[in-house]
């Protein structure tokens, strides 16, 4: 099952789900909306019998002070859900990806892609499909005992940027409104300090 406002993108993957040898249903949802969210599990229970997931993905918004309270909001929700639903049998855990060259990032041009991979510990982006790895791991029996947590997926960017190992008179230190740690630029590339996943502002 596909939810969204906007059909576009669903279309687009259930065309790959369908591709790959799988069935999809496609079904615009407000998930803001209770009466459409509680129908969205309806249509789904009746077209598949049960509901063996269920991921939600926290898009970001210009502006970053929405989208960094989101984040927050979004690892608080799944602690408490975690806490709420463990008796039921239920687990309930968030994923954090790094810099993954989807949507925005996968339309900015190579050079600006090149300038984020450089702070990354391992000098690249993450693909799609180690997301997806994490995904279907975190569902399956061996992480069972698992519930509650938020699991980072960002290269080690969590860490510390891949520019600390500069001699410090090089570094200049920034903070990402997005996220808890320091982001750090290297002074000798450019003077000026790094917005989200290490654009240059």
């Amino acid at each position: 099952m596909l939810a969204a406002r906007s059909t576009g993108g669903l279309n687009e993957v259930a065309a790959q789900v369908t591709a790959a040898g799988g069935n999809s249903l496609v079904i615009p949802t407000d998930v803001g909306d209770p009466a459409a969210a509680e129908q969205l599990v309806q249509q789904t229970l009746q077209a598949f019998g049960r509901i063996d997931a269920a991921f939600n993905n926290l898009a970001g918004a210009p502006g970053m002070a929405a989208y960094a309270a989101g984040k927050h909001a979004i690892i608080g929700l799944t602690e408490t859900a975690a806490l709420d639903n463990g008796k039921h049998g239920v687990r309930v855990n968030a994923i954090a990806p790094g810099p993954i060259p989807t949507h925005n990032l996968a339309r900015a041009d190579d050079a600006a892609r090149a300038r984020i991979a450089d702070h990354i510990p391992v000098h690249r982006l993450g693909r799609p499909k180690e997301v997806a790895a994490i995904a279907v791991w975190l569902c399956s029996d061996q992480a069972s005992f698992i519930n509650g947590a938020t699991v980072p997926i960002d290269g080690g960017k969590l860490a510390g940027s891949a520019a600390l190992l500069l001699p410090p008179a090089d570094l200049t230190q920034v903070t990402c409104p997005a996220h808890r740690w320091m982001r750090t630029s290297c002074s000798r590339k450019s003077n000026q300090p790094l917005g989200h996943h290490g654009v240059p502002v």
